[in-house]
C-alpha cells in the first residue's frame, strides 16, 4: 500500500491498488462495483447488497456535485424543500443515453438453430423439407456483426435463408420465413422490455472547482435554459444520513465511450417474460442495464457527469423526488430574471446559504462568479 496525495484530504488508501475500492485502482472501478453489487443483489437480496457494498465507493465519491436547474416553479419548490427530482431514462434528451444494443442477426441465428434442432429438421443429405448438416452450419455461422460488407467473410443470416428457400419446397420456405420473422419480433420485444428498466435517475456534474463551473458555459446553455436558470452545489456528506448506503450505492460516474453496451443474444433469448409482461432479470441482464445507465457517447464528455440511480420502487422516492439535504451553495445564471434572483437570494439568506452571481468575462469565453453581498 503506497501513499499518494489525495485531492481532498491527503489520505492514503485503505485498500491495495489492485482492489477496486482503492482510489488508486487503475481499472474501471465502477464495473467491478456493479459486478459485486448485482451478484449480491441477486443471491442475497437488496438489503444485504446495500449493507455489504455501501462503503465500497467511499474513496471514489467526489466531495462536491453540481446540478443545473431551469427557471421554473418545480425547480424552486424542490430547492426550497431540499428535494431532488429523478427522471426516467426514457425522457433523456439523448435517445442513445442508457441504450442497450444487441445483434438482432445473432439473436435470430440462436433461435433458428435451436428450433431447427428441436424440430429434428436436420438430415444427412438436403431434401426439399429438411436442412442438411452443411446447410445448418451455414445458418449457425452466418455473419451477425456490424463489419462492412467488403471485409466480412460470411453471408448475413437473411441471405443464407433466402438461398435456402430457393432450394426448398414452398411450404418449407414459408416455414423458414415465419421462423425468421418470429425470431426478430421476439428480439425486438424483449429488447424493448430490457430498455424500459424500472429505474429513476438524477444527473449531476463533477466540476473540480467553481472555475471549472464557469468555464463550462455549454452546460449553462443546455441545462439552465440559456443561462436564465441556476446551479446547485451539493457537498456529499453522508455522516448523518439514515439511507446513506442506498444513496452511495446508487452514485456512479458516467463512462464516455465510442460504443454502447451490448446484451448477449443468447442471454436475451433465454430470458423469460412473466405473466405481467415483464422481463425476468438475471445477474447478466441486470449488470447490462447498470452498465448502460452509466455509459454515454464520448461526444458528451464535457458534461463530466455523475448519476444517482435508484430503483423506482425505492422507499426514498415519493412522487419522483427524494430528500437530498446536501445543498452547499447556489449559482445564478448570468441572464436570470430579477424576480427569480431576488426570491432565491431572500430564501438563501434565511437558510444561511451563499449565493453567487454569474457574469460574463470581458476577455474570455468564461463566467466569473461574484458573491451576492458584493453586488
Amino acid at each position: 500500500m503506497r501513499k499518494y496525495a489525495d485531492p481532498w484530504n491527503c489520505k492514503t488508501s485503505a485498500f491495495p491498488e489492485i482492489d477496486f475500492r482503492s482510489r488508486y485502482f487503475k481499472g474501471v472501478w465502477q464495473k467491478h462495483f456493479i459486478d459485486k453489487f448485482v451478484n449480491e443483489l441477486i443471491t442475497e437480496g437488496n438489503e444485504h447488497a446495500l449493507n455489504s457494498c455501501g462503503d465500497d465507493k467511499n474513496e471514489h465519491l467526489p466531495q462536491y456535485l453540481y446540478k443545473f436547474c431551469r427557471p421554473g416553479l418545480y425547480s424552486l419548490i424542490n430547492l426550497e424543500n431540499g428535494r431532488l427530482w429523478l427522471s426516467s431514462p426514457e425522457h433523456f434528451n439523448d435517445p442513445f443515453d442508457s441504450y442497450i444494443g444487441v445483434s438482432e442477426d445473432a439473436f435470430c441465428i440462436a433461435i433458428l438453430a435451436a428450433q431447427i434442432k428441436a424440430a429434428d429438421l436436420i438430415t444427412d443429405e438436403p431434401t426439399s423439407d429438411s436442412i442438411s448438416f452443411s446447410e445448418y452450419w451455414k445458418i449457425r455461422h452466418a455473419y451477425a456483426g456490424h463489419t462492412p460488407n467488403s471485409v466480412r467473410a460470411n453471408q448475413r443470416v437473411s441471405d443464407v435463408l433466402r438461398d435456402l428457400r430457393s432450394k426448398k419446397s414452398e411450404a418449407f420456405g414459408s416455414l423458414l420465413i415465419t421462423k425468421e420473422w418470429e425470431a426478430r419480433q421476439t428480439c425486438r420485444q424483449k429488447l424493448a422490455l430490457l430498455r424500459s428498466s424500472a429505474v429513476r435517475v438524477a444527473c449531476f456534474s463533477n466540476f473540480a472547482n467553481d472555475e471549472d463551473l464557469g468555464n463550462n458555459t455549454t452546460m449553462w446553455s443546455h441545462y439552465a435554459a440559456d443561462h436564465t436558470g441556476f446551479c446547485l452545489k451539493y457537498k456529499l456528506d453522508f455522516e448523518d444520513i439514515a439511507q446513506k448506503n442506498e444513496l452511495k450505492c446508487g452514485l456512479f460516474p458516467v463512462k464516455y465511450s465510442g460504443s454502447m453496451p451490448q446484451v448477449q443474444p443468447t442471454v436475451l433469448h433465454k430470458a423469460l417474460v412473466d405473466e405481467r409482461g415483464r422481463l425476468q432479470l438475471n445477474a447478466k441482464l441486470t449488470k447490462t442495464i447498470y452498465k448502460a445507465l452509466v455509459t454515454k457517447s464520448a461526444f458528451w464528455n464535457y458534461e463530466k457527469e455523475w448519476r444517482l440511480i435508484l430503483n423506482d420502487s425505492s422507499k426514498l422516492i415519493s412522487d419522483g423526488n427524494i430528500d437530498f439535504p446536501f445543498l452547499e451553495a447556489i449559482y445564478l445564471g448570468c441572464r436570470i430574471e430579477n424576480s427569480l434572483k431576488e426570491h432565491i437570494i431572500a430564501w438563501a439568506k434565511a437558510k444561511h446559504l451563499p449565493v453567487y452571481q454569474a457574469k460574463q468575462h470581458e476577455g474570455r469565453f468564461v463566467l466569473d462568479f461574484t458573491t451576492v453581498s458584493e453586488l
